[in-house]
Parts: structure tokens; C-alpha cells; sequence
């Protein structure tokens, strides 16, 4: 028993020191063009994986470049009205986040036009093509996707 004691000891000390792991499932970029003249986009899916949590992390916005995209959890894989789908299992909880972004030509504004002057930030500096927020026992939290991993043929739509 007194051999066991430490080693407990030490499993405890180290999940506290390491905490929770965060962990990029798959990334996927899908680049698009079309609908009106000078319009493109890029739709992404992210899988990220949490374990070794003590509660559940909660994510509620994910920055794609400069652009927020606030996320809808659901926990049913048959809803399509949320852009994440959270699964538990019995030592982590994954979340599936699907968002994307568009684009419009600067030439393509028209006369007259006014570029929106909100210019908007992220809350840390990154390089990568995402930013995952969270909350985390009531603190916030980043997690950084660093790498497409995969991508989608291009779509160009009439």
C-alpha cells in the first residue's frame, strides 16, 4: 500500500499540472467561387478532440482569419439547424464545428459602395487557418488548428 500511495500521488499531480489535452481529429477546407460576379469562400469542417477534462468545454466562437463565426452546439446528430455537434464519450468529448467565410472583390463593390469600416480582431494573434474559443471551469481558452489536413475539390457555382 505504500508503494501504490506515491504513485497515485503522481498520477493526480500530473493531470493537474497537464490538465486537459486538446487534439485536431481532421480539418478540412473546401474552396468555393460564384453566385454573384467577384464572390468566393471557403467552407471548413474541424473535428477537436477534449480529454483528461474535469467538466465539459464549451467552445462559442471560432476566428477564421479576422472573421468570428459564433457556434450553436447540439448534442443530436440528426440536427442541421446548429453548426457544431458535440459527441461524448466516457474520457473526452468531440466536437464536430463546420463555419466558412466569403469574399467579395473590392473592384466587384460597385460606385458608391463603402467598405464595412468595423474592422474586427482576434482576441490573441495566431498564424494558421483557424482559432477555436472556449470556456474551460469558467476561464477562456484558445486552441489554435494550425493545418488543413485535408481539402475538397474546388466548387464553382453558376
Amino acid at each position: 500500500m505504500k508503494r501504490i500511495l506515491p504513485v497515485i500521488a503522481l498520477l493526480f499531480l500530473s493531470l493537474s499540472v497537464f490538465g486537459q489535452k486538446v487534439k485536431l481529429i481532421e480539418s478540412f477546407q473546401q474552396d468555393w467561387s460564384g453566385g454573384l460576379a467577384g464572390y468566393s469562400g471557403q467552407n471548413y469542417t474541424f473535428i477537436i478532440e477534449f480529454s483528461l477534462c474535469d467538466t465539459v468545454p464549451i467552445p462559442d466562437t471560432i476566428w477564421l482569419g479576422q472573421e468570428p463565426v459564433f457556434l450553436s452546439i447540439t448534442d443530436s446528430p440528426r440536427d442541421y439547424t446548429h453548426n457544431v455537434k458535440r459527441t461524448i464519450g466516457k474520457k473526452s468529448v468531440r466536437y464536430t464545428i463546420m463555419a466558412g467565410v466569403s469574399h467579395i472583390e473590392a473592384e466587384n463593390l460597385g460606385p458608391g459602395t463603402v467598405k464595412n469600416k468595423n474592422v474586427k480582431h482576434s482576441p490573441i494573434q495566431y498564424s494558421g487557418p483557424a482559432l477555436v474559443c472556449y470556456k474551460y471551469n469558467g476561464q477562456r481558452k484558445y486552441y489554435v488548428i494550425d493545418k488543413i489536413l485535408s481539402r475538397g475539390e474546388p466548387i464553382n457555382y453558376p
